[in-house]
């Protein structure tokens, strides 16, 4: 967050994982710990999944290929 420049700034800060589901202290203790760093931070979940993003590029990709140099 300092290396980005975000300490001061708001947002959004996505957990994913299966540890921050199972653990519920595990997870309120991150919370804490991040909110400490980066007081105006927004913890929540991803706003889509990781598969439906990686669907989603993989379509754009398809419909409008990038264009590669030739070298």
């Amino acid at each position: 967050m300092e290396k980005l420049n975000l300490k001061d700034e708001s947002f959004l800060l996505a957990k994913t994982g299966g540890v921050f589901e199972a653990s519920g202290l595990l997870s309120a203790e991150f919370d804490g710990l991040i909110r400490e760093m980066a007081p105006n931070v927004r913890i929540g979940p991803l706003p889509r999944g990781v598969a439906e993003a990686a669907a989603e590029i993989a379509r754009q990709a398809m419909c409008s290929p990038f264009p590669l140099e030739e070298s």
